[in-house]
């Protein structure tokens, strides 16, 4: 995980716009900055370049429990999904089958409940892959930020 140049730039250059003077800022091909461009800058804007990695570990430390706990939400929601259709399957074939439409119930076949259940068996995986991913990119924001502020914390700010 590495901050844009740009970013970090911008909140350099509000600090002191002598401070910078035409130099910028680069990442090696690990998102880790480079020794020369944090030896550079003052104390200040090292504590700013700090505060913007905590913040984006602890954002992605958020997203990691929320993503967490959506799929946790849609693997319950695919058991229920099964359960239910296990349940319907069981049931003779000349069993009349209601499904809820606002205030009131309509007769349905049960072989269409069936397919209903299904198709939302296969949205809900579908979900939790994409959920997977989402969760999958979190973790590796979060851990490279916790790896550029140890990289940063054990140079002392020197590099």
């Amino acid at each position: 995980m590495s901050i844009p140049n740009e970013a970090l730039q911008k909140v350099c250059l509000r600090l002191d716009k002598s401070l910078f003077l035409g130099r910028t800022l680069r990442a090696d091909s690990q998102g880790k900055w480079c020794a020369k461009s944090i030896r550079s800058h003052s104390a200040s804007c090292l504590s700013l370049l700090l505060q913007e990695i905590e913040t984006r570990a602890v954002a992605s430390q958020q997203q990691i429990s929320i993503t967490k706990a959506h799929m946790t939400a849609k693997q319950r929601d695919i058991r229920m999904l099964q359960l239910t259709s296990k349940e319907l399957s069981e049931l003779p074939s000349e069993t009349r089958a209601y499904e809820g439409v606002g205030k009131m119930f309509v007769n349905v076949p049960v072989d269409t409940v069936n397919k209903r259940l299904t198709r939302e068996s296969g949205e809900a995986t579908a979900e939790i892959a994409n959920l997977e991913k989402k969760l999958q990119y979190h973790e590796m924001t979060n851990q490279k930020s916790r790896e550029n502020l140890e990289q940063i914390l054990k140079s002392g700010g020197r590099a």
